[in-house]
């Protein structure tokens, strides 16, 4: 549209070509149905505030194996990555889809969203102690909001363990781009 321009600098996508492939990953196992074989188990976990929150652990066909963190959208769960995390781990990426506190099969407020944060720390905590997944090859996958928590618990990660983190945020409209275009709007 003329004078509705969506600057290059916008901070609601983040891209990287080493992240292409698991961003294609993604989109073919949405698209895909659910993968025959690729094993999972009920795990729970507890946090630094004592919520023992329930995961499920996708199982790679190979160990050790890099490991991914699966965090959901808000007012959602972690089955809403079940076909995602089935797909990644028959390529040989273990997955841990949490449900976050207050969601899901997880006690506690669904608006702590503080307390989501250590959620996500705690999901790296129990992946570092498994030993099907490599510790030092952890990544986290967050969409919508579970994207802003993946962001905050890779940026505080003292041990280095997070190698990778992919973030799915809705794209703003882009009648709210335009600094020019929304001042005219009544």
């Amino acid at each position: 549209m003329p004078g509705r321009t969506i600057s290059k600098k916008s901070p609601c996508i983040l891209t990287s070509l080493a992240l292409l492939p698991v961003a294609v990953l993604v989109a073919l196992a949405i698209a895909a149905p659910a993968v025959a074989g690729a094993a999972s188990q009920r795990v729970t976990f507890r946090t630094d505030d004592g919520l023992t929150l329930v995961a499920t652990w996708y199982e790679p066909p190979s160990r050790p194996a890099p490991v991914v963190i699966y965090v959901h959208m808000l007012q959602k769960s972690r089955r809403d990555w079940d076909q995602v995390a089935a797909q990644m781990a028959a390529e040989g990426i273990g997955g841990l889809a949490i449900d976050l506190r207050g969601h899901g099969e997880s006690p506690g407020s669904p608006q702590d969203y503080t307390g989501m944060v250590q959620d996500v720390r705690a999901a790296r905590r129990f992946l570092s102690s498994r030993p099907e997944g490599a510790p030092s090859r952890v990544g986290i996958a967050g969409a919508s909001i579970g994207a802003t928590l993946a962001a905050l618990a890779s940026a505080d990660d003292p041990a280095g363990l997070v190698r990778r983190t992919t973030l799915i945020v809705p794209l703003v409209s882009s009648s709210a781009s335009s600094t020019s275009d929304a001042s005219s709007t009544p």
